[in-house]
């Protein structure tokens, strides 16, 4: 039994060594095999890949005192940087952040040109960023993107530089952060998501013919991004913003054909249920609604009975709106606005006395249907 746990061990150990930049290829697994059998190195990698498995199981404690206790045995091993670099890591995701600090600069001094080492420096500029000393956090992603040879890494450490430049006063507008990274880096993989945020600034300060533009230039230059729906969402909402109804529902119906499964299903249909509420046609509006509330989950769907039960309240159909008001009762949960749906539903009884009972009897599973 223990030559299988060991043999485990050995695979294991071997799976690591061949993505550990810091190790050199031909004497890794000879190695391993010279001092495998002796109990002390046997129990020192079994206490490593321990606090591997903690660590990936987010019992962090654990993690910590495993790499600890090969660290110990092998302060300079060949998973030392490893090791370091997790504890480090776990501390930081304790929220002890100075602990955090202090190790990562550890690791970086004593292993500067391993994987961990490396990585260290960008975990120094997340946490300096975080903490909003962004000099420090400058500082870091530059040594980062200096010894890095991952790319995609790089560009984040590249535009953490250009926020950076942000908050430090070097450019005066937030725009500018993302403008320059698309001009430096255009081939970056950040690129789309970029321009959508740049997007989303123009929309979030209402300027939604710029936003449009933005929008626009995603789905021509990287149509094939699997996000592309809240895209045509958010240009459809641009377009709706400056009355351009034509185009808003152009582009929801896009959307809708594009990604028939979209999360964003039922808030295309609102934008329709706005364009139709705004032209009065009221019937075509009850239809989606319907529509919508019977792919709807029952939790969710009394934002959806209300509006329905606005346009009744338009059109003068009490009794139909005194029924959704019912049905919204059954579906509520908190209790506050339980009480508010009983003033409603009291004061319109009040109002449909007059006209007799003809209530429909209440069912969980009854959806409100247009009367002819």
């Amino acid at each position: 039994m223990k030559k299988i746990i060991l043999f485990i061990i050995l695979i294991l150990a071997n799976l690591q060594l061949w993505g550990n930049i810091e190790e050199k290829k031909s004497s890794s697994i000879d190695s391993i095999f010279i001092f495998s059998y002796k109990d002390t190195e046997c129990d020192s990698i079994f206490n490593y890949f321990s606090g591997i498995l903690f660590y990936q199981n987010r019992n962090l404690l654990n993690a910590i005192s495993f790499f600890e206790q090969y660290l110990n045995e092998n302060p300079e091993g060949r998973f030392a940087s490893s090791s370091l670099y997790h504890i480090a890591e776990s501390y930081l995701n304790l929220h002890f952040s100075e602990m955090a600090i202090a190790i990562f600069s550890e690791v970086n001094n004593k292993f500067p040109f391993s994987r961990y080492g490396i990585l260290s420096l960008k975990k120094l500029g997340d946490i300096y960023f975080s903490k909003e000393n962004y000099s420090k956090a400058k500082l870091f992603y530059t040594n980062f993107i200096y010894h890095n040879i991952d790319l995609e890494l790089k560009d984040f450490a590249f535009f953490q530089i250009e926020r950076c430049n942000y908050y430090l006063e070097i450019y005066t507008e937030p725009t500018e952060i993302f403008n320059n990274f698309l001009i430096k880096y255009p081939q970056s993989k950040l690129c789309p998501e970029l321009i959508f945020e740049l997007g989303n600034y123009y929309f979030k300060v209402k300027k939604f013919k710029v936003a449009i533009k933005e929008y626009n230039r995603i789905t021509k230059i990287k149509p094939e991004v699997s996000w592309l729906d809240s895209v045509y969402f958010q240009l459809s909402l641009s377009y709706k913003y400056l009355n351009d109804w034509k185009n808003s529902i152009l582009t929801i119906k896009e959307l809708l054909n594009r990604f028939p499964d979209t999360k964003l299903k039922n808030q295309a249909y609102d934008i329709f249920i706005d364009k139709l509420l705004s032209e009065k046609d009221f019937l075509s509006a009850i239809d989606i609604l319907n529509s919508i509330i019977n792919t709807t989950p029952q939790e969710e769907r009394n934002e959806y009975y209300q509006i329905l039960a606005n346009i009744y309240e338009q059109l003068g159909l009490y009794k139909e709106v005194l029924y959704i008001y019912q049905i919204m009762l059954i579906n509520e949960k908190i209790e506050e606005n339980k009480e508010i749906l009983r003033s409603k539903i009291a004061e319109l009884e009040k109002i449909t006395e007059a006209l007799g009972n003809s209530i429909k009897p209440l069912n969980n599973n009854i959806q409100i249907e247009e009367k002819n």
